[in-house]
């Protein structure tokens, strides 16, 4: 996965949102997560939307879900979710 070279000195704070859904390993129930990716470098939404979308059969913790998503776009990642229809939980990861 590639960054983009943006000309200038401009700093930039970037924040992409997507919807991420993959399979929770105790009840087998699709989990479906806000996500937010910020970043200060150019991170391509094609990459972006190939990663999120590779998870969708995968069965992962929501806190796998964040370090996965971090680690391969090498950006912060903020992941909202909301457990049995009564736990809301957040996950940082920087």
């Amino acid at each position: 996965m590639d960054s983009v070279k943006v000309l200038g000195s401009t700093s930039m704070k970037i924040c992409h949102k997507i919807e991420v859904v993959c399979s929770c390993p105790s009840d087998a129930l699709g989990d479906v997560y806000q996500c937010e990716i910020h970043t200060e470098r150019v991170i391509k939404v094609e990459d972006i939307i190939e990663t999120v979308d590779s998870l969708k059969d995968k069965s992962m913790y929501q806190e796998s879900v964040a370090e996965y998503l971090r680690r391969t776009l090498r950006a912060k990642i903020v992941l909202r979710g909301t457990h049995y229809g009564r736990i809301s939980t957040e996950v940082v990861c920087e």
